[in-house]
Parts: C-alpha cells; structure tokens; sequence
C-alpha cells in the first residue's frame, strides 16, 4: 500500500454538517499524501452531491462512493476495501478535526515505532487522541491498562474516529459486524484486542484532536439490540473481570431511560424490571418507589402486573 493516510467518512443524510466535515479534514497540515472517502450510504438528500462537489474540486484527495443504505457498518466496510493508503482514520459527518490531528498521531505512531524498532505498518498499535465531547477534554489514556474491561462497561468508548492505526489491523481482524445498528465500533475494537497482543496508546497533546457532536437521541430499540449482541457475545469477557453483576442492571436502567425518551412506556417498565432482576437491591427500590408513585390505582396496578412478568 502508499504511505500515507486514509479518512474514512461514512455519512447518511449529512447534508448540514458534512462541508465543516469535509473541509476539516482539507485543512490537515500533514506532509504525507492523505485521502478523503466518502460513502454516501444511501442519503436521500443532498449529502451525495456535496461531497462530489468536493470530489470535483479535489479529485487527487476527496473519493465519493455510493451505496445503497446499508447502515454505517457496512459503509466502514467499503471504506476498508477501497483505501489506497497504509494508515486509517475515520470521521463522522457531524464532526471535525483540528488542522494537525494526522500529524500528531502519524508522528506519534513513528516515534514509537522508532523508539521500539518495529515497523510503522504494523498492526499491533492504535494510538488515540484526545477529544472534546460537550465542551470537555475527554482523554482515553487512564482506560489502557485494562481497555478491554472499560470498553465492556462503556467507561472508554470505542471512538475510532479519535483513533489511527495501520490499515492493514482492519483487514487482519475482519469486518465490522453489518448486523449491528449501533456499537459495531465497539464490537471491532474488542475483537481487534481479543484476537492478540495489542495495544494502545494516546497521543500525547494537551489540546484535543477532534470535535465530537454528541446526541442525547437514541432509538432505546437499537440500544437494546446492540447491549443484547454485547452481552452475548462478550459476556464471558464481562464475568471473567468481574463486571457482569454491576453492569448489566445499569445498563438495562440507562436502556429504559432511552424508552422513557422515545414514549415507549411498555418497554422502558420491562427494562426497569430486567435491571431490578439481574441488579442489586437498590434497583428493586427504586423501580417500587416509582411504581409508588402512579397515583391511578388502575394504572398502577397494570404496571405492576407487567413488571411482575419480567421479574419471574
């Protein structure tokens, strides 16, 4: 492969937010060849046509490909297959960089192998950058000693976009899951840890790299989905470290606030109960604390008949 650096943009519906996008990742002061891929994953709106006006004006940098919707993981996908160059990196349409993000990773990436007299190909590294997210500095460095038991517990999120590794890692530990809605960067980044010695690392800066947007909107369905594929999957992993008994009730509360959001009052009860089931006794207070509080006896009693199926 050319040395260099590919970024990898899936983008859906992006219309608002992918020229700031787009133009941050044209603004990077790197001296090493880098292109843009844009994977417009079926958008029915004019998110396809802006990026190929960049295309247009850029055409050694910015490549757009269209695809049918297939959900982001399988716009990462695409973005893997196609990429020119031996280092990867991702962002999100609805986010941006700061002009020396590659830089600082690249050159962080080369020392180390430097200093390690190792290859900069080599897929056992993935260094991280630091990021703002609501306005704060969000460093993932105090998760590397155990990454794996924070990923589970979703303390250190797999924010890939902050990440840089050799683009080869990507073919090495295989595609990301197309059957995930969400957390399909989750799902890669422990599979790319579990499948061998790997590690990371985090660029030392005290300015982030990245500008993250992030959403208090999430469709408690797809929530839930993902956390079920998570525990399926990896719930040896979470009992192995211990993390199983805490987290699961946490999640299922956390999953039914996202219910509670979306008016889905059937499911957010039937999650407040699974996390009473599998939790500790305070969860169980404060599902009958709530129940407590329906002033209609009528109402009150049907919830409580609900709740009383999943707690069986």
């Amino acid at each position: 492969m050319l040395n260099g650096v590919t970024i990898g943009l899936p983008a859906f519906n992006a219309r608002r937010t992918l020229e700031r996008a787009i133009d941050s990742a044209l603004s990077q002061t790197i001296k090493l060849p880098f292109e843009i891929i844009v994977v417009d994953d079926g958008s029915d709106d004019t998110t396809a046509n802006i990026a190929l006006s960049y295309q247009l004006m850029h055409p050694d940098i910015v490549r757009l490909i269209r695809v049918p919707n297939g959900g982001v993981a399988a716009a990462r996908n695409v973005i893997v297959a196609n990429a020119r160059f031996d280092h990867l990196t991702w962002l999100d349409a609805d986010d941006y960089y700061r002009p020396d993000k590659l830089d600082r990773q690249y050159q962080y990436l080369l020392v180390w192998h430097m200093i390690n007299k190792t290859y900069p190909g080599d897929t056992y590294l993935m260094t991280f950058a630091p990021v703002w997210i609501d306005r704060k500095r969000y460093d993932f460095s105090k998760y590397f000693k155990d990454p794996i038991k924070h990923i589970l517990t979703g303390e250190f999120r797999a924010y890939l976009w902050a990440s840089m590794t050799a683009t080869a890692s990507y073919r090495e530990v295989g595609p990301f899951n197309e059957a995930l809605h969400r957390s399909e960067d989750t799902d890669w980044l422990l599979r790319y840890l579990l499948s061998s010695e790997r590690m990371l690392v985090s660029t030392d800066a005290d300015e982030p790299a990245v500008q993250y947007h992030f959403s208090t909107q999430r469709d408690g369905k797809k929530v839930e989905e993902s956390f079920d594929f998570m525990r399926n999957t990896y719930g040896h992993e979470m009992q192995s470290r211990g993390i199983f008994d805490e987290y699961v009730p946490r999640r299922y509360w956390e999953i039914s606030n996202f219910y509670h959001s979306n008016k889905r009052w059937d499911d957010m009860w039937r999650c407040r109960a699974l996390a009473a089931k599998f939790g500790p006794a305070d969860f169980t207070d404060r599902l009958a604390n709530e129940i407590a509080s329906i002033t209609d006896t009528g109402h009150r009693a049907e919830i409580e008949r609900l709740v009383a199926r999943h707690l069986d």
